[in-house]
């Protein structure tokens, strides 16, 4: 529909049509489905017309399922939970030969998030997380903050939580010259933030040590020599610390049904500490102005408070105990 000239019905007929296509086209070994039949829903009639058109055109290939390690009911599946649950597993016995979940049960497993997994008629296998080697450089990148110079890295995810990396530019603005002091904030916004989004963080800063960025490829280097990363409780972001092993301040975000969950796994292996988010402003009604402002300071001081804490603790050491698998992306394959 963006083009123009067609609606919506018309454009789902073509995507269905163009799947059934390439996928009869390719005659693929292996189709691998992520995140349905746990949600994505309202694309079902093209998945399934996927695996179709695969089964008839490789009769022995197979179809798997992939799900990350919080696979929770989401705001998108409005039905009860039961009702949610006993969808996804006919959906996954009647049309998948496997499911992958892509994490490690020494964090979290499928069974404390999805009822009855543990007699699901088809094999489920834990591939560890998937996440890029940790970066080998010995150094961070030189353009974001000058050599020997210690650093926090914030970071949003890909929808950028502006609320989030407010707060921690706020945070750094006020006590750049106490409890924070000779740290700089390097702030890396999310992949759809607008150059003027960044803009105003840069102001906000003022003459705070502060550096802000759009996402980078070399985020993983950038957080390996940071002495901390503050972020929302995304998979991505997540299954980076774990590799880095940097001490972490987690702001799950609220309408994201998976975040409160890892994070509070990651806070009770000593991986992390966890702010609670404030609600989004979709769920908060009708606000003073000042109103907002008293809360959005409030949640600036919480995470100021909390990066403080984190700093004056030693950085996550491995332990033989959580030997966290991060092979993946070699176990799926």
């Amino acid at each position: 529909p963006v083009d123009g000239g067609a609606g919506v019905d018309r454009v789902l007929a073509a995507r269905r049509a163009a799947l059934v296509a390439t996928t009869t086209a390719l005659a693929p070994d292996v189709v691998l489905v992520e995140h349905y039949p746990f949600s994505k829903w309202d694309l079902e009639d093209e998945l399934l017309a996927m695996l179709a058109a695969a089964r008839a055109a490789r009769p022995d290939g197979l179809a798997v399922a992939s799900v990350r390690d919080v696979p929770r009911q989401t705001r998108h599946e409005a039905v009860a939970p039961a009702a949610w649950a006993d969808r996804v597993r006919a959906r996954l016995e009647a049309h998948f030969d496997a499911l992958l979940v892509h994490g490690d049960p020494r964090v979290t497993s499928l069974a404390d998030h999805f009822p009855g997994a543990a007699t699901l008629r088809l094999p489920v296998e834990a591939t560890g997380y998937v996440v890029a080697p940790a970066a080998p450089e010995a150094t961070p990148p030189p353009d974001l903050v000058p050599a020997g110079r210690p650093y926090v890295v914030a970071s949003g995810g890909g929808a950028g939580n502006p609320a989030l990396l407010t707060a921690c530019v706020t945070a750094w603005r006020q006590h750049a010259g106490g409890a924070l002091a000779g740290r700089t904030l390097v702030v890396f916004t999310g992949v759809a933030t607008t150059e003027g989004a960044r803009a105003t963080l840069r102001a906000a800063a003022g003459d705070a040590p502060v550096v802000v960025t759009p996402f980078r490829p070399d985020f993983a280097r950038a957080l390996r020599h940071a002495d901390l990363s503050i972020s929302g409780a995304g998979y991505n972001t997540c299954a980076a610390l774990l590799a880095a092993r940097r001490r972490a301040v987690l702001v799950p975000d609220p309408a994201m049904s998976d975040q409160g969950v890892r994070a509070a796994r990651f806070a009770a292996l000593h991986l992390a500490t966890v702010v609670e988010a404030p609600p989004h402003a979709s769920d908060r009604g009708a606000e003073a102005p000042a109103d907002a402002q008293e809360r959005a300071d409030a949640f600036a001081q919480a995470v100021a408070t909390a990066a403080i804490r984190a700093l004056a603790a030693p950085p996550p050491t491995p332990d033989a105990s959580l030997d966290v698998n991060l092979e993946g992306a070699r176990r799926t394959r």
